[in-house]
């Protein structure tokens, strides 16, 4: 579950972009015997986002950029680990209304010790489409993995991420 506090939201007429801070807990989600997932016990994400709006005539674009610290099951040595995740992105709207959008994304997670069975570092470039209104988001789309790990060939995946603005 996540929450990201939008702090300096980009007002019209200001070079500056938006910035938000982000709280994640982590849950464990799959199946430990098969190794599938890294998280036994729980874990915790935190960091920044920064996001603006280029304006010129009737186009839009969105740039995107987070970083966050990701920390896991620290209680235990055995399977303690701690990492980085950046992501940056485009964000381009396709219809009329910018509400249905297409998204490229560079993602980097970098820094973990424990190898789950879906291996360790690797960077990925996502696309996909995005739709959206005031209060909600529905994304979706193929991601691309380089993995960074000896034995873990390349993989693809697809992605998809709701959210709700309470």
């Amino acid at each position: 579950m996540s929450w990201k506090w939008n702090f300096l939201p980009q007002s019209e007429s200001s070079s500056l972009p938006a910035l938000a801070l982000i709280v994640t807990g982590i849950a464990p989600t799959s199946d430990r015997d098969k190794n599938f997932g890294g998280v036994v016990h729980w874990g915790a994400k935190t960091g920044l986002a920064a996001g603006k709006e280029l304006i010129w005539g009737d186009h839009v674009i969105g740039l995107y950029a987070d970083a966050q610290v990701a920390v896991q099951d620290l209680s235990d040595e055995r399977i303690r680990d701690r990492y980085g995740v950046m992501n940056a992105g485009l964000i381009f709207p396709i219809s009329k209304n910018r509400n249905l959008q297409m998204l490229l994304e560079y993602s980097l997670l970098s820094g973990i010790d424990k190898i789950s069975g879906q291996g360790g570092d690797y960077s990925g470039i996502t696309y996909g489409l995005r739709l959206v209104n005031e209060r909600f988001n529905l994304s979706f789309g193929a991601q691309f993995l380089r993995k960074q790990v000896q034995n873990f060939d390349d993989s693809s995946r697809v992605i998809g991420m709701m959210s709700m603005k309470f």
